[in-house]
């Protein structure tokens, strides 16, 4: 992995395209439309013992390159969780933290809720997100499942010169991120995911915010404040 301090703009985003960029929400509705916040806590669960054994990522149907998807997928919802912070710092003045009146009707009506979170995630998971980037930016993100992709395709662990706080550190924050992600989603995006038998009082009485008006169409590139850090 890279130990150097990076510059300003390593942080910028890589892999997204240019629709992405003006519209992250478009990243997370694909993310939570691949698996659930279960399922991808599963795959990189199997990730990770693959990457500090000698075993190699299979999926259920034995082959080893749906990890390319994986590693794709949490790479851009990294990089879209970032731009939404960003945007959320420039803005953080119209935000409204979540009334605890609020969290309880999402725990009665959304189809999932993250289990894991505390109290200060749920209120204001901004906030949350802010200390997962604090140290580690998305470029030392992105050197990480670089990394982490080489080994869990390759049946020897990774170098034992990575200390293993690397590792949990790496995996217990995007375990937060799934949740955090899927919390802004469903309280920002078009509409939440509700459990069935509310969905169709969705259908009639929840006004929908469309994500094509994201403010980034205008504002992505003015508050790429971005500032040099090493992991």
């Amino acid at each position: 992995m890279y130990h150097e301090k990076y510059a300003p703009w390593d942080h910028f985003p890589k892999t997204l395209r240019y629709y992405e960029i003006m519209n992250p929400f478009i990243v997370l509705k694909d993310f939570f439309n691949a698996a659930s916040v279960d399922a991808h806590s599963e795959d990189l669960k199997q990730w990770r013992d693959c990457v500090i054994t000698s075993k190699y990522y299979k999926s259920r149907n034995g082959a080893p390159g749906e990890l390319i998807f994986i590693h794709s997928l949490n790479v851009k919802l990294i990089e879209a969780l970032y731009l939404l912070l960003l945007e959320y710092e420039y803005r953080r003045f119209l935000k409204q933290k979540a009334s605890m009146e609020q969290i309880e009707k999402e725990k009665q009506e959304w189809s999932f809720f993250p289990p894991n979170l505390c109290q200060e995630d749920l209120t204001d998971p901004y906030q949350s997100l802010r200390k997962l980037f604090k140290k580690t930016k998305p470029q030392a993100y992105r050197d990480l499942l670089e990394d982490w992709l080489m080994y869990g395709l390759y049946n020897k662990p990774i170098d034992e010169g990575v200390a293993p706080k690397y590792i949990v550190r790496l995996y217990e924050n995007l375990l937060k991120m799934y949740e955090l992600g899927w919390l802004i989603y469903q309280r920002e995006a078009e509409s939440p995911e509700l459990k069935k038998e509310d969905q169709s009082v969705q259908n009639t009485t929840t006004e929908k915010i469309s994500v094509v008006s994201s403010p980034y169409e205008s504002k992505s590139t003015q508050v790429f404040n971005l500032n040099q850090t090493s992991f």
